[in-house]
């Protein structure tokens, strides 16, 4: 029987072997940053726009946006009843639907 490492998660474990448990800590060093505080790829945090400031970064109506949403063509992140926008994924999103903006 190969060796195998115990990793707890609260009343029961799960066992991997040594291939499977060094590729899980490699992936976790990936995600972890190397020092406290230092920002990593899955933990840096773009910041959100509303819809004029969206429709002025794209070159586009607020009507427009407005209408992208309604139509689920844009991501979109609801705070309360306003919405906020990541401009990359709403051009990431655009560019892949083949729609295309001034911006």
């Amino acid at each position: 029987m190969t060796d195998r490492y115990l990793i707890p998660f609260g009343d029961r474990f799960l066992a991997l072997d040594a291939s499977a448990f060094a590729a899980a800590l490699e992936a976790g060093a990936r995600l972890v940053p190397a020092t406290p505080g230092e920002p990593t790829p899955a933990t840096e945090a773009r910041p959100l726009v509303d819809v004029t400031a969206l429709a002025r970064e794209i070159n586009v109506a607020v009507s427009q946006i407005r209408e992208l949403v309604r139509r689920k063509q844009i991501p979109v992140v609801r705070v309360g009843r306003h919405h906020r926008f990541d401009v990359e994924d709403v051009k990431a999103a655009l560019k892949n639907a083949g729609v295309t903006s001034n911006g």
